[in-house]
């Protein structure tokens, strides 16, 4: 419920707060399940945040700036990335939390990030690898508790500052269980991709509905027990800002020859928690 009236407008959030309220308890779970950037920008353009406990403004506050941090960092090295891949003719699309709070949050620190996700070609992993490389990145390689059978990214670190670390994944596929891998038409996703400002650069996106889809695909396939709320609110900001100008018949006959339309039945059950309604 907290979901909808944080994306609800003013008036539904002062309603939901004056009824409710946030304590230490629920600031936390926000903090941790990645949606404590936007429930402090929510509050803050609402005039709510003075209302809330010291301890409940400053967990949300802390979400918020941690976040920025990362923001600065990988946009820092998208810049230094593409500076240094375009030349040798790759030009990535940029993936998941990065791409979405540049383009889809009211600012990017409201999505938090943890690393770099871009889509590349298959033919050009040897010179990203090479070019990651001469940058100080370090191969991470894959858990093989949890990713077995994911052959198709590069999991790329460096350090920096002390213990920090910023890593890179390099995807040439959008989707990793290898029952669905290559099912995606890539060839149409990247005439489809669209530019979006990175603060100093530009890169290219996925287009809205191929967002939606892949959002689905990675909450099913990748996640399926572990449904954290930041997820969620990406498709519920997704329906919301694009669901009225789709034909939803295009955005399932898409997934579906992607092998990816029940994902995105699944992920109806969404609309539980975010009130979504338009699947």
């Amino acid at each position: 419920m907290f979901l909808r009236a944080l994306t609800a407008g003013g008036d539904g959030l002062r309603e939901w707060q004056a009824a409710n309220g946030l304590d230490a308890g629920a600031a936390a779970w926000l903090r941790a399940e990645g949606v404590g950037p936007y429930a402090f920008h929510r509050l803050r353009e609402t005039g709510l945040l003075g209302q809330l406990q010291p301890d409940v403004a400053a967990t949300l506050r802390g979400a918020y700036y941690t976040s920025a941090v990362g923001h600065v960092l990988l946009a820092a090295e998208l810049e230094a990335l593409l500076a240094a891949l375009r030349p040798l003719g790759v030009d990535p699309i940029v993936l998941k939390g990065m791409a979405l709070g540049t383009t889809l949050y009211p600012a990017p620190p409201t999505r938090p990030v943890s690393d770099l996700d871009i889509l590349i070609e298959r033919s050009q992993v040897g010179v990203v690898k090479q070019v990651l490389q001469a940058r100080g990145y370090q191969d991470m390689g894959l858990d093989p508790d949890q990713h077995q059978a994911f052959t198709n990214h590069l999991h790329m670190w460096r350090g920096y500052g002390g213990e920090n670390k910023v890593a890179i994944e390099a995807h040439w596929d959008l989707v990793h269980d290898p029952a669905y891998a290559g099912q995606m038409d890539l060839a149409g996703v990247r005439v489809r991709a669209q530019w979006a400002d990175f603060g100093s650069c530009r890169a290219l996106v996925l287009a809205p509905m191929d967002q939606l889809i892949h959002a689905c695909a990675h909450l099913l396939l990748h996640h399926a027990e572990s449904w954290r709320q930041v997820w969620l609110l990406d498709l519920r900001l997704l329906v919301g800002q694009y669901g009225e100008t789709w034909d939803w018949a295009t955005v399932m006959d898409r997934a579906r020859a992607a092998q990816l339309g029940g994902a995105v039945k699944y992920c109806n059950t969404a609309k539980v928690t975010t009130g979504c309604t338009s699947f």
